[in-house]
């Protein structure tokens, strides 16, 4: 992490950069949703509660009270994520996440809480896992598990 030192004392935070190198993802489906979902919606809550509304693209919006971030770039290489499913009966299948590489994070809006960050971070690992798994749909479909670990194979090069 890199950060602008200056910038501690201000409103916003200037934050460089931000890196997450090869993380280990666990990705659970069951009952319609999942975790990480989960955790989007209990910041959005808590942002709620704290008086803000989730970060929204072009809306006028609740800025929440308390320290604020202008992140210039968050990167997470190299993760990888193990998705579970009570259809695998206790498996689970591994592929490696495609980077995910987030930047000017608040910089527009006058800074994001560190709630409001997470909650982009989570947005952008679902996009990611949602990219893999349907970039593969037709292997999923064929061959279930078989197809689906052959399919998730090809994103671990």
């Amino acid at each position: 992490m890199g950060l602008e030192p200056a910038s501690l004392g201000r409103d916003v935070v200037v934050i460089r950069d931000i890196l997450v190198d090869g993380p280990e993802i666990s990705y659970e489906l069951q009952g319609g949703t999942n975790n990480i979902e989960a955790i989007r919606r209990n910041i959005a809550a808590y942002l709620e509660h704290s008086g803000a509304e989730p970060a929204s693209p072009g809306g006028a919006e609740k800025r929440p009270s308390g320290r604020r971030y202008a992140i210039g770039r968050i990167t997470i290489r190299g993760a990888q994520v193990t998705m579970t499913n009570p259809l695998l009966k206790g498996g689970g299948l591994t592929f490696r996440l495609p980077d995910v590489d987030l930047r000017d994070v608040g910089k527009r809006s006058g800074g994001v809480t560190a709630a409001e960050a997470a909650s982009l971070v989570a947005g952008a690992i679902l996009s990611k896992i949602a990219q893999s798994v349907l970039t593969n749909m037709d292997a999923l479909r064929r061959g279930g598990v078989e197809g689906a670990i052959d399919a998730l194979r090809g994103l671990v090069r």
